[in-house]
């Protein structure tokens, strides 16, 4: 009697950690890095030279060590890059757009329900003309990924610096323009698309450093939170991605810039465990240093946090479009900034 009484118990435990398992959520590493697989430095910024497309399969080398179970990648314009970044980083799943827009995923787990929504202007004045020399179509990648006991809807995006010409920049990261503002509302009206019932991550390389002035309207108008200040790392604001003593960094003449890169989670259905900026890897990759965040999902799911009203925001960006003047040269030079005016209008239509 005893013994069937222990194998019953034997067997109830055997269940009872089946179960456990089953409904326990395993975190996941994410990570976020800008390739920087373009030309830098004055005079080749997108240029279309070989020399980027050597860091390509080296690139996917790091990732695979890294380990990371979902990878962000910005800057990936080439294709071929893509490709040889995928076979070697040993991912089973990737995604992206186009060439033009440099994003892409990476991840162990099934890409389903992918998508682009381009934006209808950049990131720079409208006053300078010259910023079209960027020949990119910037906008915002959204996947589902289907991990082995629930789904995720991710985003990640590349926010456009805001360069005044080839030669450098026109306004340092710690100021906001109202172009860049623009952006940002159009983000919120596709975050407000995605499915409210899953975990959300939206990552990338956003040109803002934490001490900007767009940082707090970002986290404000977006409603989600930075995996830094989730996981209570103290000494946030002395981290960098876009550091000065990257060798990258100095070819392009910049000063860097604090944290350019971020990962951001939806309050209440993401917990950060941890999060980190990766040391450089030698060879030096890019730029940029990648950021990591492991994540567990929460089961408290729900909408995001409903924005303060923007009504006197939306009321003066239009104010400031409509104003917006363009000279002939930029008439004959960059006809698309006319387009671009015309589109930030309707979007900010009453």
């Amino acid at each position: 009697m005893i013994s069937i009484l222990l194998l019953v118990a034997t067997i109830g435990r055997i269940f009872s950690l089946s179960a456990w398992a089953v409904n326990s959520e395993q975190p996941i590493k994410v990570m976020t890095f800008n390739t920087g697989l373009v030309c830098v430095g004055p005079g080749c910024i997108l240029a279309e030279e070989d020399h980027p497309h050597e860091r390509a399969p080296l690139i996917g080398h790091w990732l695979k060590a890294q380990a990371s179970d979902l990878v962000f990648l910005q800057e990936v314009f080439s294709p071929r890059d893509f490709e040889v970044i995928r076979k070697e980083s040993g991912h089973a799943y990737a995604a992206t757009p186009d060439a033009t827009s440099g994003l892409a995923i990476f991840s162990k787990y099934p890409i389903s329900d992918f998508g682009f929504d381009p934006f209808e202007w950049q990131g720079s004045n409208y006053h300078d003309c010259k910023r079209l020399v960027a020949r990119v179509i910037i906008g915002v990648a959204t996947a589902t990924i289907t991990l082995p006991t629930k789904r995720i809807r991710v985003v990640t995006m590349h926010q456009l610096a805001r360069w005044q010409d080839v030669q450098g920049f026109a306004l340092p990261s710690d100021q906001i323009t109202p172009e860049r503002k623009l952006i940002l509302l159009k983000l919120r009206k596709l975050l407000d698309r995605q499915d409210p019932n899953l975990p959300l991550i939206v990552a990338g390389d956003f040109n803002m450093n934490q001490k900007s002035e767009e940082y707090p309207f970002f986290e404000r108008i977006i409603g989600l939170q930075d995996a830094f200040r989730t996981a209570k790392r103290k000494d946030w604001k002395s981290f960098c991605t876009f550091c000065p003593d990257n060798a990258f960094v100095k070819a392009q003449d910049s000063p860097g810039e604090g944290i350019l890169d971020y990962i951001w989670v939806k309050p209440k259905s993401v917990q950060v465990e941890r999060a980190d900026i990766l040391p450089d890897a030698k060879p030096l990759l890019s730029d940029h240093r990648a950021v990591a965040a492991t994540l567990r999902f929460e089961k408290n799911i729900g909408r995001l946090p409903e924005s303060k009203p923007l009504d006197g925001e939306i009321a003066q960006l239009r104010t400031y479009f409509e104003k917006v003047e363009f000279s002939k040269f930029c008439w004959f030079t960059s006809p698309t900034a006319w387009t671009q005016r015309k589109a930030a209008l309707e979007f900010l239509r009453p």
